[in-house]
């Protein structure tokens, strides 16, 4: 970066307006993007697989705020309930992801179907009723837990819906997810850099020279 430790160091206010605003990367956040198409509507939807499962079922994965982005076009797609052609683009940075495994029970994709669906601009089960949530089923054992959708089969059945309007993409949807290139998230190091200047201080004052080495069914509930 070009500082020196004198300089880095020279004065106790400028160290603390240092510290409080340097950043280093931390941590790498997996993303991945699942990519769809089926009857005139495409999309893809970035996701977060890095994190944690709010939900203790370990047949139904629920994973708040996973989805960094999604964009999704409806070009022609008749809507269900008037069956006239829609042309519209939905978009957002926001979102949960759902990952249910066959079972039985409320809340259940069923005992024969594993499905996904993505929550978009909203939490789930807090949706308005304009919010959309995209939704893939496919059968049993087509995944392989309730982790984030990392691996899905290539086709499904899959639905774009709100509680006005309803898109069927078909029963033979084609769905796929791609790595994305990982994105840095930054932590403070407030507390690496007090102590190393503090460090830095004891050696200047005591003389001492050393030297350091440098991821028609039910949403799961």
């Amino acid at each position: 970066m070009g500082f020196t430790i004198k300089s880095l160091f020279s004065a106790a206010s400028v160290t603390l307006i240092t510290l409080g605003l340097v950043n280093t990367p931390s941590a790498q956040a997996a993303l991945f993007s699942f990519n769809f198409s089926g009857r005139g509507t495409t999309g893809s939807i970035l996701f977060d697989d890095s994190i944690p499962d709010s939900n203790p079922d370990p047949l139904k994965g629920l994973y708040r705020d996973a989805i960094r982005d999604y964009n999704i076009k409806i070009d022609g797609t008749p809507q269900t309930e008037t069956g006239i052609p829609t042309s519209e683009v939905i978009q957002g940075s926001s979102g949960d992801v759902v990952v249910g495994l066959e079972s039985d029970g409320v809340g259940a994709c069923g005992l024969t179907i594993n499905c996904v669906a993505f929550i978009l601009g909203s939490r789930f089960l807090e949706q308005s009723p304009s919010d959309f949530d995209l939704s893939f089923y496919y059968p049993a054992g087509s995944l392989p837990s309730d982790g984030p959708p990392i691996v899905v089969p290539t086709t499904g059945q899959g639905i774009l819906r709100s509680d006005l309007r309803q898109f069927f993409l078909g029963a033979s949807a084609s769905t796929s997810v791609v790595p994305v290139t990982s994105v840095p998230e930054p932590m403070t190091i407030l507390g690496s850099l007090t102590a190393f200047g503090f460090g830095m201080g004891m050696r200047q004052r005591f003389g001492k020279k050393n030297s350091t080495s440098d991821g028609n069914s039910s949403l799961p509930l």
